[in-house]
């Protein structure tokens, strides 16, 4: 594995989700991410958290365990903490079994299957973070995140949320790509700039922005649905 933080411990994932069970959906891996999270967090419990997640605070949540609302009445599971051996972990992975994670809707493994499994127990409930803790910035929003004019609102924000999802695939959709950098004095380009390692910084080839606000709205126009 390649490009590796120096603070991160490396561990061999397939001790948790077979090679054989990954798999590509909806033009990427994070529904099959969705599987191993589960099955770790049955495993050994503690914190999981999705790679578009920003750590926006120095300590985190002291609770046995954690979860948000990305918009009222639907849980998502980019931010999770339960301790091991969890029923409502054991009883999401029961109910995802059912699903065919390929063919289904988006989400169908994700955000549906935790509004319906964990929003079926109120005991569970009540460890419910605030949407804003976690989900400051709604995946509609996600445009924002890209252009400099919406750096100051994104800012006040997002200040006291421990957690700010990023929406890393909406990103990929609005056409953002791995290995390209955000707008200059976009909000997401100062996070790159200041959490990003500078040798992987460099590598990054700058978005065309005139391009991308002109590709943004035609995206939206045909693919989202109305609110």
């Amino acid at each position: 594995m390649e490009d590796v933080p120096a603070e991160a411990a490396v561990h061999d994932a397939t001790a948790i989700l077979p090679r054989d069970r990954v798999f590509v959906a909806h033009g990427g891996v994070e529904t099959a991410t969705e599987q191993f999270a589960y099955r770790y967090l049955l495993a050994r419990g503690g914190w999981v958290v999705d790679l578009d997640v920003l750590c926006n605070a120095d300590v985190v949540p002291a609770a046995p365990v954690a979860f948000a609302e990305e918009k009222p009445g639907i849980i998502n599971n980019a931010v999770l903490k339960f301790p091991p051996n969890h029923p409502a972990i054991a009883e999401l992975l029961a109910y995802c079994a059912t699903i065919d994670p390929v063919t289904a809707p988006w989400g169908s493994t994700g955000p549906l299957a935790l509004t319906k499994v964990f929003g079926q127990c109120d005991e569970l409930m009540r460890y419910r973070l605030p949407l804003a803790d976690v989900y400051p910035i709604h995946w509609r929003e996600t445009p924002k995140l890209l252009f400099p004019e919406f750096t100051d609102e994104i800012h006040a924000r997002v200040g006291r949320s421990p957690f700010i999802h990023l929406w890393g695939s909406t990103l990929r959709e609005l056409g953002l790509g791995s290995d390209a950098r955000p707008p200059r004095g976009s909000y997401l380009d100062l996070v790159y700039s200041k959490y990003m390692d500078p040798a992987l910084l460099d590598r990054l080839q700058p978005v065309d922005e005139a391009a991308l606000r002109v590709a943004i709205p035609r995206y939206i126009e045909r693919n989202w649905p109305k609110p």
